[in-house]
């Protein structure tokens, strides 16, 4: 958001809030929330907070936009199902992981080939090196994430701004 939306921001939340007080820090606090958020679907979110909430809350803010996602298993958890998938289909076949793909993702960083071929009595590389390449497909997938989040709020038909579901 720009300073001049960030403004208009905390003026939308005085105004729906009157009995809270706004300090400073909390104004930061709440613009940092949802900084790199698109002004109208910042709005539609305190909209739609307002209905339900008593107290404005900035989880709850971050919550309706989509910015609290439920964070990625461990990298442990991940690597253990790559170890199962290698039991399962080895080094000539193809792994699968249609509920996880930022482990997918991890496993074409790395290439299954390297992942099959790592020396047992090494596997702390391993899990290493896949830690590195798991936590960047995260970062790649939040990222693809909140694009295209930003990308579907067009706006409705009659121009107001719309939240993902």
């Amino acid at each position: 958001m720009t300073p001049e939306e960030s403004k208009k921001m905390m003026a939308l939340l005085q105004t729906v809030w009157p009995n809270v007080t706004w300090t400073e820090l909390s104004e930061t606090i709440y613009v940092d929330a949802v900084d790199d958020t698109p002004y109208p679907v910042v709005e539609a979110a305190i909209r739609e907070m307002y209905k339900t909430e008593q107290w404005p809350s900035c989880a709850t803010l971050r919550n309706i936009i989509g910015l609290n996602q439920p964070s990625f298993g461990s990298h442990l958890e991940a690597f253990q199902k790559v170890k199962r998938e290698i039991s399962r289909v080895g080094l000539p076949g193809k792994p699968s992981f249609p509920d996880n793909p930022e482990i997918a993702k991890a496993v074409d960083l790395i290439g299954w080939d390297q992942i099959c071929g790592y020396d047992l009595e090494k596997e702390s590389f391993m899990v290493d090196r896949f830690k590195h390449a798991y936590e960047e497909s995260c970062r790649i997938i939040e990222q693809d994430r909140k694009r295209k989040r930003n990308e579907e709020i067009g706006g409705g038909g009659d121009g107001t701004p719309q939240l993902p579901v």
